[in-house]
């Protein structure tokens, strides 16, 4: 954990309890994977909320609580999908969809990175996209800023492009029963042990 003192696991979900906006209003975090990771998906399902303002990240190529990419859930007036690319410690917005109605629980967010490319989902739908090319690598984080939210079944998912494919796997047809899959060391879908 970078920042926040109140992390719990609570009825088999993981959340920060505290609603504080970190350390310097960077917001508090707990990261998960490795540094040489460079392309792939982190999904969560939001299952719990125990207030309704602040804003949740799932962040991809986390270099510290001041460099990061994330799609955030802002809850304010309307929920906003957004993209966040933060440099120095200054957020910047690079996309955002407005007017969700997330009054639902639960729900599924996920964002997926892919050389400069990074792209949000809601619910298994692309809801904003972006262009990206400050960090080549990092592991994912989860934070939180003035917000409580229990999240469940965090995932991360290796995302393999058509060009870093092996030779073997561009030239292979696959028919309908047989389905290409790729993950992170080749063990499957790897849940993060929050």
């Amino acid at each position: 954990f970078i920042a926040g003192d109140q992390w719990v696991f609570l009825r088999g979900r993981f959340g920060e309890l505290s609603d504080s906006s970190g350390p310097d209003g960077d917001g508090v975090w707990a990261t998960g994977g490795e540094d040489w990771w460079s392309d792939y998906r982190v999904s969560a399902d939001v299952a719990e909320e125990m207030d309704g303002a602040g804003s949740v990240y799932l962040a991809v190529r986390f270099q510290n609580p001041k460099n990061y990419y994330a799609l955030e859930w802002l809850s304010s007036k309307g929920d906003s999908m957004r993209l966040v690319r933060c440099k120095d410690g200054i957020r910047y917005v690079i996309s955002k969809s407005d007017g969700h109605k997330l009054d639902k629980l639960p729900f599924n967010m996920s964002v997926t990175v892919s050389g400069d490319f990074l792209v949000g989902y809601l619910n298994g739908q692309p809801v904003v996209d972006a262009y990206v090319g400050d960090f080549e690598s990092g592991p994912m984080a989860i934070g939180e800023m003035g917000r409580k939210v229990l999240l469940d079944n965090i995932k991360v998912t290796r995302v393999v492009s058509e060009g870093k494919k092996s030779r073997f796997l561009r030239h292979l047809k696959f028919t309908s029963e047989m389905a290409p899959r790729y993950f992170l060391r080749d063990t499957g879908e790897m849940t993060i042990p929050f």
